[in-house]
């Protein structure tokens, strides 16, 4: 009889431990990984960042205006919601924001006509 009271005690541990660990789990909250995101690239810092993929659209609509460099260019494009898509011409400092959503039709390489620039709001963006 001592045999099954003992059998029977094990048994019993055993259940509450899994009932307790099951419980402990559903109730422990989650914790996010602070390092998940540590190598995702920054927008506009560099060529290849999201926003800046060097693939444009023929433009419809757009306006110009003076910048310093492509990055200053990528982050007016990225602050502005009504644009698409940016180039900048590093030999004169024109920076051009497409107004007009130019995201179908054939694509292009800026670097192949000597600009910098990327699409922001186009379901090919980069990382967007």
């Amino acid at each position: 009889m001592e045999y099954k009271t003992f059998n029977f005690f094990l048994i019993a541990l055993s259940l509450s431990l899994l009932v307790l660990t099951i419980n402990a789990n559903t109730h422990t909250p989650i914790r996010f990984n602070k390092h998940a995101n540590v190598h995702r690239p920054t927008p506009c810092q560099a060529r290849g960042n999201p926003g800046w993929n060097d693939l444009g659209y023929i433009p419809l609509g757009y306006y110009d205006f003076l910048v310093g460099t492509p990055q200053e260019c990528c982050n007016s494009s990225i602050t502005k919601q009504s644009c698409f898509e940016w180039y900048f011409n590093p030999i004169n400092g024109d920076c051009t924001i497409v107004i007009s959503n130019p995201c179908s039709g054939a694509t292009y390489s800026m670097s192949c006509v000597g600009l910098e620039g990327g699409s922001v709001r186009c379901s090919d963006s980069s990382n967007w």
